[in-house]
């Protein structure tokens, strides 16, 4: 191990317990967080379950339905999906990220107003999340692959085309939206569009991070301190914000053996459906009000997935979760949290993705050599992002997007839709200065996310109007709430 690693190992582990010893004494001493969620009882949070997971029938209430899918490898991903039985023209898949589950985005399964073409929406399980089988490993070759063969099938059950072709736009939030960066980044044919919501792209990352310190040590070496202070801000701020990955990635036998971990890990999770899930831009202290537990009950239930009761389940086709969801189920608290936070751990954000032989097909051309989004591509971030500095990454996004001529060619190449170079295949930022982490649970981001999608299935280049028409029709205001850059 050269020096440089073992300091950067060292500070990482100082860091990362650090973090630890702060999180244990911020879960004992942040009474609010335990005082208001404690008021979900346990047979809301049962109720809640059931009505979320159960197999045995279907959730009319909100015109959903559980399948599954059945990969090469044996592992079972368990999706939702909106009531269709034939073929669609365009489908919308949705990955969720951390801690939540495909339940995030129940509501955009259904949308409030019909769309101008056939669409199947989607929400996928991450492997080790909600229904769907744990991973031996969560490298970005296990994730990754799992993922497109995911896509591949579903684009063949639902798309006229099948899986060669159709408008197929793929939508993820947090972790969801790094693996839909990545298939933009290092497929071709697979998707027509992805939509990343409030996630980073690691090669931008990366690369803002290291201009950033290296513009800190030029000023250093000036003895210019307040312009070293300057450019040091958003990479210091980035790192208060990301501390929790550092202490994710400690010694997973320390994290294992540390008395409080069941307690701090409760603790984050309740601040999460508390001040991300269930956020009140207009009070700090949110209502009480029945709809508003049962909203924090369903926040819950959604994260920790089945229970051990919704595990014994069947759906029509007699199929039910594996054994790994409910090995998951009967943890305390459900989830199996260390073995989730493996995501952080088994560097799926940033190496090597050896493509499985039946998905060669959607591989990239020269794809190390490339960093760029292979497809139109857009993105949306709520500005006040506890985790993530929009100045780390935002700043420079536009370098990785491809031109509409290009897409353009790529697209019908691999016939992945009609393709109207001036708009299907613009590439947008959406900044939205008041959400958060969550933004598609906000008022403003929730009508962002729908204008977007009902724009991006909205039939051929013809019948599109402008993306800001759409967003104005969904009341979401621009220039006042929200800023759209439109890349070409």
């Amino acid at each position: 191990m050269s020096l440089s690693s073992a300091l950067y190992s060292g500070i990482s582990f100082i860091l990362g317990f650090t973090t630890l010893g702060v999180f244990t004494a911020f879960s004992f001493i942040d009474t609010r967080t335990w005082q208001t969620t404690s008021i979900v009882s346990l047979q809301r949070l049962r109720k809640a379950q059931h009505d979320l997971w159960t197999l045995s029938q279907s959730t009319s209430s909100t015109s959903l339905e559980h399948k599954f899918l059945c990969l090469d490898s044996g592992l079972q991903l368990h999706y939702l999906s909106s009531f269709r039985r034939e073929p669609q023209k365009s489908l919308v898949i949705f990955l969720h990220g951390f801690p939540d589950s495909a339940n995030l985005f129940r509501h955009f399964l259904v949308p409030s107003e019909p769309h101008g073409t056939a669409t199947q929406f989607v929400a996928l399980d991450l492997p080790g999340f909600g229904g769907s089988d744990s991973l031996a490993t969560y490298s970005a070759t296990g994730v990754l692959n799992a993922v497109t063969e995911a896509i591949s099938e579903l684009k063949r059950r639902y798309l006229e085309d099948g899986a060669s072709g159709g408008r197929c736009i793929l939508v993820g939030h947090d972790w969801g939206g790094l693996i839909a960066y990545r298939v933009a980044a290092e497929t071709v044919g697979l998707v027509w569009r992805v939509v990343t919501i409030n996630t980073a792209y690691a090669p931008l990352f990366k690369s803002n991070a290291g201009k950033m310190t290296e513009e800190c040590q030029r000023a250093l070496r000036k003895l210019s301190f307040r312009t070293a202070w300057r450019e040091s801000g958003p990479w210091l701020s980035q790192l208060l914000k990301s501390s929790y990955i550092f202490m994710f990635n400690l010694p997973m036998g320390l994290l294992a053996k540390w008395p409080f971990i069941r307690r701090v890990i409760d603790h984050e999770l309740r601040w999460i459906w508390l001040n991300g899930h269930n956020a009140n831009p207009e009070s700090p202290v949110p209502s009480k009000a029945s709809n508003w537990v049962q909203e924090l009950a369903i926040s819950q239930a959604s994260c920790y997935g089945p229970s051990v009761d919704e595990c014994a389940t069947h759906d029509a086709e007699g199929l039910s979760y594996g054994p790994s969801v409910l090995a998951r189920a009967s943890c305390k608290p459900p989830g199996d949290w260390l073995q989730r936070i493996r995501l952080y751990r088994e560097g799926l954000a940033s190496r090597q993705w050896v493509f499985a032989e039946k998905l060669k097909q959607f591989e990239a051309p020269s794809r190390r050599n490339s960093q760029r989004f292979r497809c139109a591509v857009t993105v949306i971030f709520g500005l006040q992002d506890i985790a993530l500095d929009p100045r780390i990454v935002l700043d420079g996004i536009s370098g990785y997007f491809t031109s509409s001529d290009v897409l353009g060619k790529t697209h019908e190449m691999y016939r992945t839709g009609e393709v109207s170079i001036s708009r299907s295949t613009s590439s947008h930022v959406l900044s939205l200065m008041h959400c958060g982490h969550w933004s598609l649970l906000e008022d403003t981001g929730t009508n962002t996310l729908e204008g977007v999608l009902a724009w991006a299935v909205s039939g051929t280049a013809e019948q599109q109007k402008d993306l800001s028409v759409v967003l104005g029709e969904k009341g979401v205001v621009l220039g006042r709430d929200v800023t759209l850059d439109v890349l070409r």
